[in-house]
């Protein structure tokens, strides 16, 4: 019975999400368990709910039987484009004009399940979305001939089930597969001089593998030491460069193209201390945005003369510094907070409206509850990003050629409202 049950919810989790994601800094998104939100994600050590299998799967030895958990992570950004820029050929502007975010609401999923199959084994299976952006801006606004200028949308969808081994009694150790599929949808203006303008549209996806491992020891009985790797996805994108209104005399026509993606490796270190109904956890992150030097295309059919375009990007690599305090009121409830910092990993002559903002404050607060099996977390968080300015690079990603695109990306801020269902069988 427990196998048939077991069986049956991996194929629902399995099934559960559509890849939707949000808008964050770089392109990876941490909201991926409301406990951990409520923490401002520092939970590497703590790593005691379904949750850890993204977090620290090594984590999961701690859990008894067969848990399940389900959640999702609605998102509403905000940002505003100060301009800079007085130019016709881009759109008739004067220095201070503002141009706001679409701030629609998108959601960040999660399911989790995990097995113990016996005091030193235990099984976890997630899916999640740990990389993504949406960006949506004006139609007719300045920064449309950019690439992303109107839209930039990169979904991924993660399916990682994971072994968890305790070799000794302090000592857990976790290693497990990664599947990763990833869709990209870039939208601009794209200028054909005096034949006009026409809206572009660059659409792709493709699947990748990797893989993740981790490692828990308690040091102490209140102390936990916590670290987690998770490897860098690479991806050979086929898709298709689509114009509204083909202008065969300017050479845009519809074709395919291909370009190599990688989503970064990271890792996660964490150390947390318990003395009564107190949890109190510090977290490090690393992710190897260096390995994203460019943005490029390889087009079948010659657009505009070019055989490819290229942006380069040359991010480099970023630390998050991450707090998190959880206090035990009662036996069925438990609040907490936390505060983190992210540095921005784009350097300044790669500032784009794809993703706006620089390093980045995170407030959180949560919720948590539990009764006879059922749990349900809650937790809300608001991102406050540095202002950043933002200057035309030339070359293929400026608005148009000979004209400069120059302004402020300011009052870059989310609210993100975390929710998760847990039962306990």
């Amino acid at each position: 019975m427990n196998k048939c049950r077991f069986a049956g919810w991996v194929a629902v989790v399995s099934v559960f999400l559509l890849p939707l994601v949000a808008f964050a800094g770089g392109f990876g998104v941490n909201e991926q368990g409301a406990k951990a939100s409520g923490m401002a994600n520092a939970f590497a050590a703590q790593a005691d709910d379904p949750t850890a299998v993204y977090f620290n799967p090594a984590g999961i030895v701690q859990l008894e039987g067969t848990q399940v958990t389900v959640g999702a992570s609605p998102v509403i950004p905000g940002a505003t484009f100060e301009s800079n820029t007085n130019d016709p050929a881009v759109r008739n502007t004067s220095p201070g004009d503002t141009t706001n975010l679409d701030n629609k609401v998108v959601t960040v999923p999660n399911a989790y399940l995990t097995q113990k199959l016996n005091d030193r084994w235990s099984f976890g299976f997630a899916t999640y979305s740990n990389f993504g952006l949406e960006t949506n801006w004006p139609d007719d606004w300045e920064g449309r001939f950019i690439i992303g200028g109107t839209k930039a949308e990169l979904t991924t969808l993660s399916v990682n089930p994971v072994l968890a081994f305790k070799p000794w009694e302090r000592v857990s150790i976790s290693m497990g597969p990664v599947m990763q599929y990833l869709d990209v949808d870039l939208r601009k203006s794209q200028f054909a001089g005096a034949l006009g303008e026409t809206n572009a549209k660059f659409t792709g996806d493709d699947v990748g593998w990797g893989w993740n491992a981790a490692i828990l020891l308690w040091l102490t009985e209140d102390i936990k030491f916590g670290a987690a790797y998770r490897s860098e996805v690479s991806h050979r994108i086929h898709g298709q460069l689509t114009f509204e209104d083909d202008i065969p005399l300017a050479g845009l026509d519809d074709t395919g193209f291909t370009a190599n993606f990688k989503t970064p490796a990271n890792a996660y270190m964490g150390l947390a201390w318990t003395y009564g109904p107190l949890t109190l956890e510090f977290d490090l992150q690393w992710t190897d945005w260096s390995s994203y030097e460019e943005l490029k295309a390889e087009f079948n059919n010659p657009v505009g003369g070019q055989n490819e375009l290229i942006v380069e990007e040359d991010w480099h690599d970023a630390w998050a510094y991450r707090f998190g305090a959880q206090f035990a009121v009662t036996e069925y409830l438990d609040v907490r907070a936390g505060i983190a910092y992210d540095e921005s990993p784009i350097p300044s002559k790669s500032v784009s409206p794809r993703i706006p903002g620089g390093d980045r404050w995170i407030y959180a607060v949560g919720l948590g509850g539990n009764y006879k099996g059922f749990g349900a977390d809650l937790a809300y968080q608001y991102i406050d990003a540095e202002s950043v300015d933002m200057g035309s690079n030339g070359g293929d990603d400026s608005p148009v050629p000979g004209a400069p695109l120059e302004g402020k990306f300011k009052d870059v801020d989310a609210h993100i409202i975390a929710f998760n269902l847990s039962y306990r069988f």
